[in-house]
């Protein structure tokens, strides 16, 4: 059986990164992936380029209804997920290759890990070769959370049981909510 993936993208008024986002996404070698979009009711045109998109790609589906928020949002894709593995890709985010979710279904499966975080790079809006931050990731030491490090969030992939385990984000941290999920996990 082949691993499934469910990738998360909440948006909110996002039709000047959504295009890039999804088709960082539909440009993957490993073809076993849900796109579930979570939309805020959006008011310009990210729902069109979404549904332009969905007529070619069976694996989007959407879902617009008014949310509390990008936890919110998240925590709905998580319900909906049907994938053995989740992971996020923000509306201006894109994958950094192809091969990206290939290689971390490979490493989770044949070391049999619960998740994986890796480097994430901050780049320019306009030219998105040009990198503006480089946040290196490090192997995972507890003591770290309490110095405030934690995995850069757009890079972590886990297996659904772990939401099943540890739940989801706390929506009353409206702007650490991520960072409350990984000192729960």
């Amino acid at each position: 059986m082949e691993i499934k993936v469910s990738i998360i993208t909440a948006t909110y008024n996002s039709a000047h990164g959504i295009e890039a986002c999804l088709d960082s996404i539909l440009s993957q070698d490993y073809k076993n992936i849900e796109c579930l979009i979570i939309d805020g009711q959006s008011k310009d045109q990210t729902l069109e380029i979404v549904s332009q998109k969905q007529k070619s790609h069976s694996c989007i589906k959407i879902v617009s209804e008014s949310d509390k928020g990008i936890y919110d949002a998240l925590n709905k894709g998580i319900a909906l997920a049907s994938g053995d593995l989740i992971g996020f890709v923000h509306s201006d985010d894109l994958l950094a290759s192809s091969n990206v979710i290939s290689k971390l279904v490979s490493k989770i499966h044949h070391e049999n890990l619960d998740g994986v975080y890796g480097d994430l790079q901050y780049v320019d809006k306009i030219n998105t070769n040009k990198i503006i931050r480089f946040w290196k990731s490090c192997k995972f030491q507890p003591e770290l959370l309490k110095r405030g490090w934690l995995p850069a969030h757009p890079t972590l992939i886990l297996k659904k049981e772990v939401y099943l385990e540890h739940g989801v984000f706390n929506k009353s941290f409206k702007i650490a909510a991520d960072y409350d999920f990984m000192l729960r996990i």
